[in-house]
């Protein structure tokens, strides 16, 4: 036993391994409490791998507990990201530890990526409903003369659409908070919106108060409105999880509803599983023929651009 002991404690690579126990144990529950100590604890494991592997230490076995601990935060960047926002976002975090160049510090950056990639991929049918709604509002504004308030509420969507897609969540509140002082009469559209909003910036109570009252607006069999509407802003604004869940309340309550499923299409495609999201846009499509033509072009044209993706893997080696 003692010999074990002291060979535990000669070992060159017990600090490393005592290193990786941490951060594994870190990474399934991290928050604003313990996210800066899990970064700096990442650049202390790559930091005793150069230098033990440049001693020439055997590390496989290690090696791969890295690779696997890197991969998970390569698939799930948000958890970083929400914990890094509590306490006070990841800008503020890399400007305590410079020069934070490892990947793991700039896992903001690599969300507003693959959400840029996943909007370019939705391109094509994005900008054919965004046509559609510029003439409709041109019609509105140029020939039906609506409502002043009308006008404010859908460029408030707009502009805030626009902020939160860059990841700018409270200048989007302000935005939204000062159209809100102006109207008569709550607009369910900007209270999703503000849920969502409320949510990025960790302020579930706020979050919750908006839900309440959209669904009091809401409610009855216009409900599966909010939840749908909810899940796309909230993939809009990277949150995958949440996306998903109010998807799978929008089916829910109308089964039928092809919204719902195209949303869960996308964060599948988001989370790297493309046959599943072959699937959800498949019965998008299936769904939206009737109900939703132009979302049914798009679901279309989502399935065959990821069938292309699986080609490769599809096709028997000779």
């Amino acid at each position: 036993m003692a010999h074990t002991v002291a060979s535990e404690i000669r070992s060159p690579a017990n600090e490393l391994r005592k290193a990786l126990d941490q951060a594994e144990r870190l990474a399934p529950q991290l928050n604003g409490e313990n996210v800066e100590r899990f970064l700096t604890l990442l650049d202390q494991i790559q930091e005793q791998f150069t230098r033990l592997e440049g001693e020439g230490v055997d590390l496989r076995p290690e090696r791969g507990r890295w690779s696997g601990l890197l991969g998970r935060l390569q698939r799930d960047p948000g958890a970083v990201v929400k914990a890094a926002r509590e306490a006070g976002g990841l800008e503020r975090l890399r400007a305590a530890h410079p020069p934070a160049q490892n990947p793991w510090w700039r896992l903001d950056a690599e969300m507003a990526r693959r959400r840029r990639r996943l909007f370019r991929r939705l391109g094509v049918g994005l900008a054919l409903l965004a046509g559609i709604l510029a003439l409709l509002v041109l019609a509105f504004r140029t020939v039906l003369a609506p409502d002043p308030q009308v006008v404010l509420v859908s460029n408030t969507l707009t502009s805030v659409e626009d902020l939160a897609f860059r990841g700018e969540f409270r200048q989007a509140l302000d935005e939204l908070e000062a159209a809100q002082a102006q109207l008569d009469a709550p607009d369910p559209d900007l209270l999703i919106w503000e849920v969502v909003l409320a949510e990025q910036l960790q302020d579930s109570e706020r979050a919750q108060a908006a839900l309440a009252q959209a669904r009091q607006i809401l409610g009855g069999q216009r409900e599966v409105l909010l939840w749908s509407n909810l899940s796309s802003r909230r993939l809009l604004v990277g949150d995958l999880a949440g996306a998903r869940a109010a998807a799978e309340q929008a089916i829910q309550l109308d089964p039928e509803q092809p919204q719902g499923y195209f949303v869960l299409g996308a964060v599948a495609e988001a989370e790297g599983d493309i046959p599943t999201a072959i699937s959800y846009f498949e019965k998008t499509f299936q769904l939206a023929q009737e109900r939703d033509p132009q979302l049914a072009v798009i679901s279309r044209v989502r399935m065959g651009q990821l069938l292309q993706q699986l080609q490769p893997s599809l096709t028997p080696t000779p």
